[in-house]
């Protein structure tokens, strides 16, 4: 069973330290800042659908490829959310019942723990393109479309003796 410290027991400590800096710094500044952005992004696009027709086909694709970010984004705001509130929430209660608190942090550690796993996953599923240099990379795809990753592997496994540059 995990003891607190002293510290961590007092008022200054819950209310100052956990409350105001998880608050302001993990929750506060992240989602304001996340939001400000893909606010302009969403004017950006509707402004783009709006003049479809006059859109390049690479400005399409642009536009096609800010959904990423977006599906990111929204998966942060529903993963920490529970995190953050639960944290604070923490703070300014005491807990009766330890084993539902352990519950409740555990449900929400696994939200944070599987919006770190989360980018690769969305890259995965909606870019072909990363879908298929990923798999290149590791010989799995043998397609010649992205050249660049055959440099990069060819850079990977060139051999070269000390104080020799290795051929480009």
């Amino acid at each position: 069973k995990n003891v607190p410290s002293q510290i961590a027991e007092t008022d200054w400590y819950n209310y100052g330290y956990v409350a105001a800096t998880y608050l302001l710094f993990i929750f506060v500044i992240p989602f304001l800042s996340i939001t400000i952005m893909n606010i302009a992004i969403v004017r950006k696009i509707t402004f783009a659908k709006k003049n479809w027709a006059l859109t390049s086909k690479r400005q399409k694709a642009q536009l096609k490829m800010t959904r990423i970010p977006l599906v990111i984004v929204v998966l942060f705001y529903i993963l920490c959310f529970p995190s953050a509130i639960l944290n604070v929430w923490h703070s300014f209660t005491n807990f009766s019942n330890q084993e539902a608190q352990a519950q409740f942090m555990t449900f929400a550690n696994l939200g944070v723990v599987t919006n770190a796993a989360s980018n690769f996953l969305v890259y995965s599923a909606m870019g072909k393109k990363f879908r298929d240099t990923f798999l290149q990379m590791f010989g799995i795809n043998k397609d010649k479309k992205y050249p660049r990753v055959k440099s990069i592997k060819k850079s990977f496994t060139a051999k070269s003796k000390p104080g020799e540059e290795i051929p480009k």
